[in-house]
């Protein structure tokens, strides 16, 4: 949500249509990855990673949020530099049961 300008205040990223009661964040690097999550337990089959979930290219899990909608708002400080961000949501069921993942999102960040 919002523009993709260095320095705005109002940017915000969103998970919807989650369970009710659902436990969620969302990733947020500088690099893209990807690797199937098959045989992990909890995590539902067809469920990738997207993003490093380790090492420098990981920037922050976003506080958990929950229920059927999270947002979080992201400024964008006047001293970043141009760069693209990629993020990646991770979320529990209503009955934190088992985890699925989301797509990737990637945004260009300008000044």
């Amino acid at each position: 949500e919002g523009d993709q300008l260095i320095g705005s205040e109002f940017n915000a990223i969103a998970l919807q249509g989650l369970d009710p009661g659902a436990l969620a964040t969302v990733a947020v690097t500088t690099a893209t990855f990807a690797q199937p999550l098959l045989g992990v337990p909890g995590v539902n089959n067809g469920c990738w990673l997207l993003v490093p979930n380790t090492g420098p290219d990981l920037l922050a899990f976003l506080p958990f949020g929950f229920g059927p909608q999270v947002r979080w708002q992201l400024p964008l400080p006047e001293w970043l530099g141009p760069m693209t961000l990629h993020f990646q949501g991770f979320h529990f069921d209503g009955a934190l049961t088992s985890v699925s993942t989301t797509q990737r999102l990637s945004v260009p960040l300008v000044k």
